[in-house]
């Protein structure tokens, strides 16, 4: 073994310790920001699911074919 470097005696510096800690913070805040984020609009979204009979909608009927000439004049 050398006696010249030995891993016991290694310290890590002050800076590196509050650099770590700090680090530690932002992370934390980001991650619980994006959670946040992701709760907000999951509690805050509507959805509204509708319901139409599809001969409605068939463009073959009537009403269908006055409903698609809507959609297209706008």
């Amino acid at each position: 073994m050398s006696a010249i470097l030995t891993i016991r005696n290694l310290k890590l510096p002050g800076v590196a310790r509050t650099a770590l800690f700090v680090g530690t913070v932002v992370v934390l805040g980001i991650v619980g920001g994006l959670i946040g984020w992701n709760v907000y609009k999951k509690l805050t979204t509507n959805t509204v699911v509708a319901y139409f009979p599809t001969r409605w909608l068939c463009p073959l009927t009537p009403l269908g074919r006055a409903l698609f000439r809507r959609v297209r004049r706008s």
